[in-house]
């Protein structure tokens, strides 16, 4: 690099290190030099998802590969505590997304977890099993081999409580009465139960 630098300097140009490429950035890009797809014979792409999580922390890694050697990798660092299903299925999410801003018409997913699509064994999902420690063990800010994205919250969140509070069956008085005869303490409400049930006939229990 520092060669380069020096061999530049003579014609007034500045060597700038590349930095981080964001994953919409590089679609945008491969997406303008392919040449268009016939629809009417697209060849499917291929995604392979990892993900590791351990004391130092959670990262996934996505490999999409597409056909005339299109190849994208991308390595997810978590921002928040996740297990390893966890990873796994935030890994998966972003490949996902990611093969949609490539406007991916067929898309086969591979994972060593076995509630994905298609069951591979950690030995032979080699690539995205390597990249995804990596990513786990990578401090922020200090990755230039891959591309990497950090994901500040979960994909899902957390879910909803709601209290449901039952109103008293109105019907509950009259059917004490018809069964048991049973009439509420107060006077008025008793009457009006009696009334009520007037209307009414129990049949079976």
């Amino acid at each position: 690099m520092v060669a380069w630098a020096v061999e530049l300097s003579e014609y007034d140009i500045i060597f700038v290190p590349r930095g981080n490429i964001k994953s919409q950035i590089l679609a945008d890009f491969i997406l303008e030099l392919s040449a268009p797809l016939d629809e009417t014979n697209t060849q499917p792409w291929t995604l392979s998802v990892d993900g590791s999580s351990n004391l130092r922390g959670s990262g996934a890694r996505v490999v999409l590969e597409g056909p005339d050697g299109v190849l994208i990798e991308q390595s997810l660092r978590f921002a928040f505590k996740a297990s390893n299903n966890q990873a796994e299925y935030e890994a998966l999410i972003a490949g996902m997304k990611l093969a949609k801003e490539m406007e991916v018409k067929e898309l086969r997913a591979k994972s060593d977890s076995q509630l994905y699509l298609i069951y591979v064994p950690r030995e032979q999902n080699a690539r995205a099993d390597l990249l995804s420690k990596l990513a786990s063990t990578k401090k922020p800010g200090n990755n230039r081999t891959v591309i990497q994205e950090t994901i500040t919250k979960p994909s899902t969140g957390d879910p909803g409580v709601l209290m449901i509070v039952e109103n008293e069956d109105w019907r509950a008085p009259i059917i004490q009465y018809l069964q048991n005869e049973k009439l509420p303490d107060e006077k008025k409400e008793a009457t009006r139960v009696k009334k009520m049930a007037a209307h009414y006939t129990m049949i079976g229990d």
